[in-house]
C-alpha cells in the first residue's frame, strides 16, 4: 500500500467550476508535481502501471471547515486525473478503480492522505 501525504487541499466543485481553464490546468500539474515530491520524500519512484489492474484508492481531505459531500467528490476530479496521469491508477472508470473520498475537520493542518492498494 502507497500512503501519499501532500500538503494541500482540494477546491470545492463550486470553487473549481469558477476557475480558468488555465488556472485548472495550473492546479493539476501542482499535484501532480506534489505527489512526485511526497513520494520522492519516501525514498520510493512511481512506476506507472504497465497493465490495467484495478485498484482501491481512499482519499483523506483535512480542511479547515467541511464542505457539501458533493462540493468535495466534484473538486477531487483534478487530483484523481493527475494520479492516473502519473500511471499510479489504469483509469479512473469503476472498472479500474474502487474510489473512496472522505472528509476530516482539521484547522491547524490542511492536507490531502492518499492510500492507493491493489484489489484482492
Amino acid at each position: 500500500m502507497a500512503k501519499i501525504i501532500i500538503p494541500i487541499v482540494t477546491p470545492s466543485l463550486n470553487e473549481l467550476i469558477n476557475m480558468h481553464y488555465h488556472d485548472k490546468a495550473r492546479l493539476k500539474k501542482s499535484y501532480k508535481a506534489h505527489i512526485e515530491g511526497a513520494v520522492h520524500d519516501m525514498g520510493m519512484k512511481i512506476e506507472r502501471m504497465k497493465r490495467p489492474k484495478k485498484r482501491t484508492v481512499k482519499i483523506y481531505s483535512f480542511r479547515k471547515r467541511e464542505c457539501d459531500r458533493d462540493n468535495l467528490i466534484g473538486g477531487m476530479k483534478p487530483f484523481i486525473d493527475a494520479i492516473r496521469e502519473l500511471g499510479l491508477i489504469w483509469d479512473d472508470s469503476p472498472k479500474y478503480i474502487d474510489l473512496n473520498i472522505f472528509q476530516l475537520e482539521d484547522k491547524y493542518d490542511p492536507r490531502t492522505e492518499v492510500f492507493i492498494e491493489e484489489m484482492k
